[in-house]
């Protein structure tokens, strides 16, 4: 039964690209936004045995723009980046394998979210209850120094993922308090771990990232997320189930984007 609610509901939001890479970021650089490239690895696995691993390429700029460029789904090729323009009010997401961008224009709102998410550096305060707070570990991580703390947050009911969340965040200072190991494990009423969710950096490279990452193709076509969904094959072979539920919840954002772009 879970590993039917895994599929159904968290399978769609994580392989299925457009979904995930549209909720960046995954990290909370410092103050004066370090800039840096990286490799980040996800990895979704579930109290049955499914799993869902993930490969991308990761930039932060100084000037708050980011991009998630994603290379592998489950050890498969695919070429999908995501590329979120602060000086453009942008996100643009770019299939490789359909050549399709599919471009949303970013709100006052949004883009001060955004940014302040990346402003979050190491003053930023702990959310939920404080199992462990910030302190430094031995360890590091990609040759960076690293403190550790773990926090505890009840789920929203109803989700069928668990009851309470419990995180384990190492932070680097010398890249501005960078989150470069989440281990997120949701649990139930009993104790028992339903799925559990890691995210790591690597090959870490501090200073201003390649303009490549951030080149949006001049001959690639404009298409909305159903419609990439429909056409790309990539999703299946990736192990993507509701894809076309997803597409059509991305086409009523994209299609807001749109009109506000018209306007």
């Amino acid at each position: 039964m879970f590993a039917r609610r895994f599929r159904r509901k968290i399978w769609p939001a994580a392989v299925g690209i457009l979904t995930p890479l549209c909720a960046l970021p995954a990290l909370a650089p410092g103050t004066d936004l370090v800039p840096f490239t990286a490799t980040r690895v996800q990895k979704f696995e579930d109290n049955t045995g499914n799993h869902l691993i993930y490969v991308a390429s990761v930039a932060f700029r100084s000037d708050g723009s980011w991009v998630e460029w994603r290379q592998r789904v489950n050890g498969k090729p695919v070429d999908l980046r995501a590329v979120i323009d602060v000086e453009a009010g942008k996100r643009t997401v770019i299939d490789g394998k359909t050549k399709s961008i599919t471009t949303y224009e970013l709100s006052e709102r949004q883009m001060k979210r955004m940014l302040d998410s990346r402003r979050g550096g190491c003053d930023k305060p702990l959310r939920g209850s404080v199992i462990e707070p910030w302190h430094k570990v031995p360890e590091k991580i990609s040759g960076f120094e690293v403190e550790k703390a773990v926090v505890e947050a009840k789920l929203p009911p109803g989700l069928g993922i668990g009851e309470k969340n419990r995180i384990e965040i190492w932070r680097a200072p010398e890249l501005g308090c960078a989150e470069l190991r989440v281990i997120t494990t949701m649990i139930d009423s009993g104790g028992n771990v339903v799925m559990r969710i890691r995210r790591e950096m690597t090959a870490i490279t501090p200073g201003e990232p390649a303009s490549t990452y951030f080149q949006i193709p001049a001959d690639y076509t404009e298409r909305s997320p159903a419609e990439i969904f429909k056409g790309a094959r990539q999703f299946e072979d990736a192990g993507c189930r509701g894809c076309s539920v997803s597409g059509s919840l991305l086409d009523e954002v994209y299609r807001g984007s749109r009109k506000r772009q018209e306007e």
